[in-house]
C-alpha cells in the first residue's frame, strides 16, 4: 500500500506523507504521518474553531462590526486584501471570508482578537502536540522579505519588480531557506495532527457543538473546487480548506462524505481532466497575484493560475486531511531539482489517482488536492 502511495507522489514530482483514519472503525493508513510540515492557510481552520468557540462562550459577539482600514491590509490575492477602501465586517463574517476564499486580512484581524496563545492552548488541549502557531500572516510574510535581504514583504515586492534576472535567481535560492518555509522555525503541524483536528471537529469533540457545526458548514462552502472536490461526483459531499505559500507549499485538509464507497467511484483520469478544463476557480494563496511565482526567478503572473495551467516543479504539499465519515491527512515536500511529466498536472488529477489507489485496497477514502 505505502509503495503505491509513494509511486503516486513520485509521479507528481513530490515526496509525500499521509495519515488516513476511518471514523467508522479507527483503521489507519500512515506514511510519515508525524513529519513536521508548513501548514500555510490550513491553519485557518484552527483560527476559525477558536473564534467560533468564543462566539458560543460569549467571549466575543459574532455580530459586532469591525472597521478594517485599507492602509493596514495583510497582503493576499483575494478578498479584503484587495480592497482600496476601509471595510466593515462582523466577526462571524470574517470567519466566512477566511474559510471560503482564504482571506488573509480577515485571518489576521481574527487572530489579533483571539490571540496566538489561545489558538496554541486549544491545540494542546486537543492533543495536537506537533502543531504550533508562531505568528500572524503579516509577520510571516515580512519574515520572508527579510530573509531575502529586504526590510519586509512590501519592500521585497517593490524590489522584485525592478530586480535583474541574476538578483531574482539569488533571491530564489534564499526563498527556499526562509524561516517561513522551515517547519522547525515557523508555524508547523503534522499530517496526524490535522487528521485528528478534523476528526474532532466532525465528531463535536473539538469544542462546543455549535462551534464545530459552524466550522463544518463553512468549510463545505470553500470556493476552491479543483483540489479534493475534483475527485468526486454527486452525491459525495466535500468540505475542505486549501493552503498555499509562495508557490512552494500546497496543502489541503478536508472531509469527504458519501453513503457507499462501492457505489460512488472516484472520477477516472480523463474525467478529471474534463472537470479541470471546465472549472475556472483559482486556489487562494498567501501570495499576492503580482508576486513572481512560484519562485523569484519566474516571470510574474498577472492573475492567479487557472485550471489546466502548469504547476511549479518545486512545491510542498504540506497538510492534507479528508474523511470518508472517516479521516485523512497527507503531507509532502517537492524535490527542487526533480521534474516529471506529472508536475504539469493539477493536484486534483494525481490526487484522484491516489484516491483510486486507496479505494482499491481499503474502505477509507483519501484524496490529495
Amino acid at each position: 500500500m505505502t509503495d503505491d502511495i509513494e509511486a503516486v507522489f513520485g509521479r507528481a514530482g513530490c515526496e509525500g506523507a499521509l495519515c488516513v483514519k476511518s471514523l467508522d472503525d479507527g483503521a489507519a493508513i500512515c506514511l510519515r504521518a508525524d513529519e513536521s510540515v508548513v501548514p500555510a492557510s490550513v491553519v485557518k481552520v484552527q483560527i476559525a474553531l477558536e473564534a467560533e468557540t468564543w462566539f458560543v462562550d460569549g467571549r466575543l459577539d459574532p455580530r459586532e462590526r469591525v472597521t478594517m482600514r485599507a492602509a493596514d491590509r495583510t497582503p493576499g490575492p483575494v478578498g479584503i486584501s484587495l480592497f482600496e477602501d476601509d471595510a466593515v465586517f462582523s466577526w462571524r463574517g470574517m470567519v466566512v471570508l477566511m474559510l471560503t476564499i482564504s482571506d488573509n486580512h480577515a485571518t489576521d484581524v481574527l487572530l489579533q482578537r483571539v490571540g496566538v496563545d489561545a489558538v496554541n492552548t486549544t491545540a494542546a488541549r486537543l492533543g495536537l502536540t506537533g502543531t504550533v502557531l508562531k505568528s500572524d500572516l503579516q509577520t510571516m510574510l515580512d519574515s520572508i522579505g527579510q530573509d531575502i535581504g529586504c526590510a519586509g514583504w512590501k519592500d521585497s515586492v517593490d524590489w522584485a519588480s525592478s530586480a535583474s534576472a541574476e538578483e531574482l535567481a539569488r533571491a530564489d535560492e534564499q526563498l527556499f531557506a526562509s524561516r517561513a518555509l522551515d517547519p522547525l522555525q515557523g508555524t508547523r503541524t503534522t499530517p496526524r495532527d490535522m487528521a485528528d483536528l478534523v476528526r474532532l471537529i466532525w465528531t463535536d469533540q473539538a469544542g462546543p457543538v455549535a462551534a464545530c457545526e459552524r466550522v463544518r458548514a463553512v468549510m463545505a462552502r470553500q470556493l476552491t473546487r479543483h483540489r479534493i472536490a475534483s475527485g468526486f461526483r454527486s452525491p459525495v459531499r466535500v468540505a475542505a480548506k486549501s493552503g498555499s505559500l509562495v508557490g512552494v507549499v500546497r496543502n489541503e485538509i478536508g472531509v469527504i462524505s458519501y453513503p457507499d464507497a462501492a457505489d460512488t467511484p472516484p472520477l477516472s483520469s480523463p474525467e478529471l481532466c474534463r472537470a479541470r478544463t471546465m472549472s475556472r476557480s483559482a486556489e487562494p494563496s498567501v501570495l499576492p497575484p503580482h508576486w513572481p511565482s512560484p519562485r523569484f526567478g519566474r516571470k510574474a503572473r498577472k492573475e492567479p493560475p487557472g485550471i489546466g495551467r502548469q504547476l511549479p516543479a518545486t512545491h510542498e504539499l504540506s497538510t492534507f486531511t479528508c474523511m470518508r465519515l472517516g479521516m485523512f491527512t497527507a503531507t509532502g515536500k517537492g524535490f527542487r531539482s526533480r521534474r516529471s511529466s506529472r508536475c504539469g498536472q493539477s493536484p486534483g488529477l494525481w490526487g484522484g489517482q491516489l484516491l483510486s489507489v486507496l479505494l482499491s485496497t481499503t474502505k477509507v477514502v483519501a484524496v490529495l488536492g
